[in-house]
């Protein structure tokens, strides 16, 4: 299995993937709620993108 990892040419910015993002984040110590996990695969279920996904979540802890 290869592992990809994007690079944007012009601007040098890396872009993971999920996986390897909380990889990383539990490395350091940050773990995501259950709540926003039942938020994030509900949003998966529904085929939202990225943008609504985080839109969601944002929403949804500002009340």
């Amino acid at each position: 299995m290869t592992k990809i990892i994007l690079q944007h040419g012009q601007t040098s910015q890396f872009v993971l993937g999920r996986k390897a993002a909380e990889k990383i984040s539990a490395v350091e110590g940050i773990v995501r709620s259950p709540r926003t996990g039942q938020l994030i695969h509900a949003a998966d279920e529904r085929g939202e993108t990225g943008d609504a996904r985080r839109a969601r979540i944002r929403a949804e802890f500002r009340k």
